[in-house]
C-alpha cells in the first residue's frame, strides 16, 4: 500500500526502460511493520505485508528487472542508533502514528476501498474503524445469542485481538463530522496477530449484515479474485485461509533471496 514502494518500483522500471547516467542510492531503514508477512502476491508481485525493507525491495526490483543501472544500498545497521534504539521513531506518514499501528495496517488499510472510516481524522487511525450505518450492529450479539464481540463463537472474534465496540467522530476525511459506530482493535502483547486474515472476516461480516456497506474500491486494492470471492460469500474461510497460507509460503521462499539482514521474514503459522 506504500507510496514509497510504488515510487521505488516506478523509478527502477524507468531506469530499466529509459536508462539515465545516474546512480540510485537507498538509505535503508527498518520496515515499520517488521519482518512478519501476510497475504497474497498482488501489485508489483508483493503481498499485503511483505516484511522487507525499502533497500531489500530495491534489491528485488533490480534483480527481477535485470537492471543495469548503478544501485547503492546503505545498510540500516550502518549506524549504531539503528541497532540500539526502537525500530523507528519518526512515523512514515501522518496516519501511522504509533507502534501498534504496524500490527493493524496490512488489514485496516483495506477500508480505503470501502465507505467505512479507518479512523482517519481521529487520534487512532487504523486502530479503530466504523461508519454511521454500522449502528445497526449495536444489538447484533443480543439478537444472535452471543455474549459479546469477543465470544469465541462470534464470526469476527479472534483469540489474538480484543474487539471493543466504540463510536467516534472524524474531524476530516470520510464521514467527517458524523458519529461513526464501529470497533477499536486492542492488541494483545506477545500474541502473533494476522491482520489481513481478521480483516477479511470482518469485511465479509459487514457485507452480510450492513446493506449500505460499499466495497467498490476493494478489487483495486486486493488485486486477488480469490480473496474477493470470500468477502462476497462465495467460498468458505477454510479454503481461503489455506490459499493465503500457500501464497505466504511462496513469498517466504522468494523474499529470502533478497534479504540483506540476519533476521529473515516470517509468517504466522
Amino acid at each position: 500500500y506504500s507510496n514509497y514502494t510504488r515510487l521505488l518500483y516506478g523509478l527502477c522500471k524507468m531506469m530499466k526502460e529509459d536508462p539515465l547516467p545516474l546512480s540510485i542510492y537507498i538509505l535503508d531503514r527498518p520496515n515499520p511493520s517488521g519482518r512478519q508477512i501476510e497475504g497474497t502476491m498482488g501489485e508489483m508481485g508483493l503481498p499485503q505485508r511483505h516484511g522487507l525493507t525499502i533497500g531489500e525491495l530495491a534489491n528485488m526490483f533490480y534483480s527481477e528487472m535485470n537492471g543495469k543501472f548503478a544501485l547503492h544500498i546503505i545498510s540500516a545497521s550502518a549506524e549504531p542508533v539503528n541497532r540500539e534504539l526502537m525500530p523507528w521513531t519518526i512515523p512514515p506518514f501522518s496516519d501511522f502514528c504509533g507502534l501498534f499501528t504496524s500490527h493493524f495496517y496490512s488489514g485496516q488499510c483495506l477500508w480505503r476501498g470501502t465507505n467505512v472510516s479507518y479512523g482517519h481524522g481521529t487520534t487512532r487511525p487504523f486502530e479503530q474503524f466504523g461508519a454511521p450505518f454500522m449502528e445497526n450492529l449495536s444489538d447484533y450479539n443480543e439478537r444472535h445469542g452471543f455474549h459479546g464481540w469477543n465470544d469465541p463463537e462470534n464470526p469476527i472474534s479472534g483469540k489474538e485481538i480484543y474487539l471493543r465496540w466504540t463510536r467516534f467522530e472524524p474531524a476530516y476525511g470520510i464521514h467527517a463530522g458524523e458519529v461513526c459506530f464501529g470497533f477499536q482493535l486492542m492488541f494483545i502483547p506477545g500474541v502473533n496477530y494476522h491482520a489481513l486474515n481478521h480483516e477479511l472476516r470482518i469485511l465479509r461480516f459487514l457485507k452480510e449484515n450492513c446493506p449500505e456497506f460499499d466495497t467498490a474500491g476493494l478489487p483495486a486494492m486486493l488485486e486477488d479474485d480469490a480473496l474477493l470471492c470470500f468477502i462476497n460469500g462465495e467460498v468458505d474461510w477454510d479454503v481461503t485461509r489455506e490459499y493465503i497460507k500457500t501464497e505466504e509460503q511462496k513469498w517466504l521462499r522468494k523474499s529470502k533471496k533478497y534479504a540483506l539482514y540476519e533476521e529473515e521474514p516470517w509468517r504466522v503459522k
